[in-house]
């Protein structure tokens, strides 16, 4: 907790934030999505009802479409900062598009400079131990999301719904967010879908 509020002192100050945990890696997919066969997708004995239309929007995401409309979105609701936590490598293709549509972009080089002190900023009297492990990382970035303006989760994550729960307090139906159709159902308040991506702010709306 005073590793992530040092910072939002040190990099985002007193501006609105979204934080986005992007999951959707290759490890991912082979965990929960599978290949269509004769255009079925098939499941296996992990797999579970709500996992095919998720894997269906990410199959056939645009990345530049996507980083393109995210940002319009942003703006309008005049949140210019975006963090994102993803356990992908900067040159991912979902990186590029997100680095090309956001040049302030953050991410956890930005926190690991913080960790280490090395941040424009933070100054010598706010040291903190440095970040050693992947584990901690999650913890200081989750804690990031449960902290901003607007989250934005992937769905089938438990990383994800963790912040979830944080942010609402636990008032929220898991079984919407997993639900095989979710932009046909009505959601709580404070949670609309986005593609592959749940928004969630603390209740109240920052959307029209």
């Amino acid at each position: 907790q005073h590793l992530a509020a040092q910072f939002v002192a040190a990099r985002i100050r007193q501006a609105k934030y979204a934080v986005l945990h992007w999951r959707y890696s290759n490890e991912w997919s082979a965990v929960w999505c599978r290949q269509p066969v004769d255009g079925v997708y098939k499941e296996g004995p992990i797999h579970y009802p709500y996992n095919r239309p998720t894997c269906k929007l990410i199959i056939t995401l645009n990345l530049t479409k996507f980083a393109e409309q995210l940002k319009t979105k942003l703006d309008e609701w005049g949140i210019k900062l975006l963090y994102v936590a993803t356990p992908l490598n900067q040159s991912a293709p979902v990186m590029t598009a997100l680095h090309h549509r956001f040049p302030g972009l953050l991410t956890k080089s930005d926190l690991m400079a913080v960790s280490r002190g090395k941040a424009a900023g933070f100054g010598a009297s706010q040291k903190l131990r440095p970040i050693t492990s992947n584990f901690e990382l999650s913890l200081v970035e989750q804690e990031l999301a449960t902290r901003s303006t607007l989250f934005l989760g992937s769905l089938i994550s438990s990383w994800t719904l963790n912040v979830v729960f944080d942010r609402l307090g636990g008032k929220f139906n898991l079984e919407k967010i997993r639900a095989p159709n979710p932009a046909s159902i009505p959601l709580d308040k404070g949670i609309k879908f986005f593609g592959p991506i749940v928004l969630v702010t603390r209740g109240e709306e920052v959307w029209a």
